[in-house]
């Protein structure tokens, strides 16, 4: 293919323009029951262990998966901490299940209200950071 190409382009396309690290997030089992939480809209009631290994059980309204080299997040509103977006390490979800109740909002609408409310970045750890 090179040999087509005028050379200005050849030292373009030998370059790479994306890596990939050694290693990747930790394995994650219940991202398809996760997604299809997501996409039905309902609720789901999680085990979680923090970083310390202390265990919560949760329930959350997920309405979205951000997929890093370190970690999987789970972004969804949690109706433990006062009714707040939160972000969970879906590697650290013990269990979980997909509960009867569907968002009491639409979750295009718990996007665009997360969105608004931090126009910063997420680290793998689930920690806001400022652009």
């Amino acid at each position: 293919m090179e040999v087509v190409l005028p050379e200005a382009l050849r030292d373009y396309l030998a370059s790479p323009i994306a890596f990939v690290s050694a290693h990747g997030a930790p394995a994650v089992s219940g991202l398809s029951v996760i997604r299809t939480a997501i996409r039905e809209e309902r609720n789901l009631r999680i085990d979680y262990s923090d970083e310390h290994g202390r265990r919560t059980l949760r329930t959350i309204w997920p309405f979205a998966l951000a997929y890093y080299v370190e970690a999987t997040l789970i972004s969804a509103w949690c109706e433990l901490r006062d009714n707040f977006f939160r972000h969970f390490r879906a590697d650290r979800v013990q269990s979980l299940a997909v509960l009867d109740e569907g968002f009491p909002v639409p979750g295009r609408v718990l996007t665009v209200d997360w969105l608004r409310r931090f126009s910063r970045d997420v680290t793998p750890d689930g920690v806001l950071t400022t652009r």
